[in-house]
């Protein structure tokens, strides 16, 4: 993971091995998870997450109770 600042420039980067991760739509949404919490622990309050995970996004914005497989990890993200 890297985070950047407006100018591009980076503020943290961090390595994270995940195992045992059923799917790479699971995988993505552990990163964007990971991303996010990361992201709280700096104090950050706005961040734009680049990528393919406009789905996963979507879902922790919204208000309604996840089912799909990576309904756990938007629940984490959410707290």
């Amino acid at each position: 993971m890297v985070l950047r600042d407006s100018n591009r420039e980076i503020l943290k980067s961090k390595i994270v091995r995940n195992e045992d991760i059923l799917s790479m739509f699971a995988a993505k949404a552990i990163a964007c998870v990971q991303v996010v919490t990361l992201s709280n622990d700096l104090g950050l309050t706005m961040v734009e997450i680049e990528g393919d995970t406009l789905l996963v996004v979507k879902k922790v914005q919204s208000d309604g109770v996840d089912r799909l497989e990576i309904g756990a990890y938007i629940k984490d993200a959410k707290h």
